[in-house]
């Protein structure tokens, strides 16, 4: 199962530290959110692409994927995680160009 964000997303303004726009791209910490107010990602933004660590929460908000993403592709491991007890439940593996090279069934 793969979740990516989707690209309808609305940009509340929380404080003057996060969602900023410099130069008219999103740049820096960024928590992004569907229409009703849930959080879908939270993440780094630099100079309007995405780079470094991001959380991308599943529709029910009980799990979110997390890892590294370079110049907008998700790079590395990504490992879905139980958002109440914090136990990793599964990975994937992704290439610089964000193609799925990988997946681990975690066992606890």
């Amino acid at each position: 199962m793969l979740i990516g964000c989707s690209p309808l997303l609305s940009e509340a303004n929380i404080s003057p530290n996060i969602n900023r726009v410099v130069g008219g791209e999103r740049h820096g910490y960024w928590i992004l959110t569907d229409s009703n107010g849930r959080k879908e990602a939270e993440g780094f933004y630099e100079n309007g692409v995405k780079n470094g660590d991001w959380k991308i929460f599943t529709q029910d908000g009980n799990f979110y994927w997390q890892g590294k993403m370079e110049d907008g592709y998700w790079v590395g491991w990504w490992y879905l995680t139980n958002t109440k007890n914090q136990i990793k439940i599964d990975a994937l593996k992704f290439n610089k160009w964000g193609e799925c090279i990988g997946h681990r069934t975690m066992r606890w």
